[in-house]
């Protein structure tokens, strides 16, 4: 249905090159129609896309799970999330001012896979094997998730209508390359 009534302009309804005198379409409503002059064949996933963000995916899998298990003593955040992790196995209070919603789930990690919560993350350095600590366990939940992540950014940029390459960069920022997780 065409309506000859000029059209009143909304914010981010119309563009810059949208003439305002040109009779407008509406629905049945009375509500704009869209002008979007991009094609939905312009932001199709082809199987050139997949076969790429499946090749950075792999890529940042490679990256994230290399050497996991190296070194098996402390690392930095360990000593803060080891010992949350810890006091929420042993159901101990404690305060924290961040969300705790990570640390629940490696305690969670460390609670099905064996974690006892006797281990006590007090300092960089300390030894898991002594403890029979299944630090591993603990590890692969942050790097599954950060592994995750590469493709979920990538479909997010896409759902959002950015071009493939625009959506690969976005990815590629979260890939470990780039990030301080390595």
């Amino acid at each position: 249905m065409v309506v000859t009534k000029p059209a009143v302009r909304k914010r981010n309804q119309l563009d810059r090159d949208t003439d305002l005198k040109q009779p407008v379409e509406v629905d049945d409503n009375g509500k704009m129609k869209s002008r979007i002059t991009q094609s939905p064949k312009q932001f199709a996933i082809t199987l050139l896309h997949v076969k790429i963000i499946s090749i950075i995916t792999v890529i940042a899998a490679a990256i994230r799970f290399y050497r996991i298990t190296q070194p098996d003593s402390v690392v930095f955040d360990e000593v803060h999330f080891g010992g949350f992790a810890s006091q929420y196995i042993n159901r101990e209070f404690f305060m924290d001012v961040h969300p705790p919603l990570a640390k629940m789930m490696i305690a969670a990690a460390g609670y099905f896979s064996g974690f006892d919560g006797v281990f006590s993350f007090e300092k960089i350095g300390m030894s898991y094997v002594d403890d029979a600590v299944p630090y591993v366990s603990m590890r692969l939940l942050s790097a599954v998730l950060g592994w995750l992540l590469v493709p979920i950014a990538y479909f997010t940029l896409r759902a959002a209508r950015c071009s493939h390459a625009t959506a690969c960069l976005g990815a590629l920022l979260i890939h470990p390359w780039f990030s301080s997780q390595q």
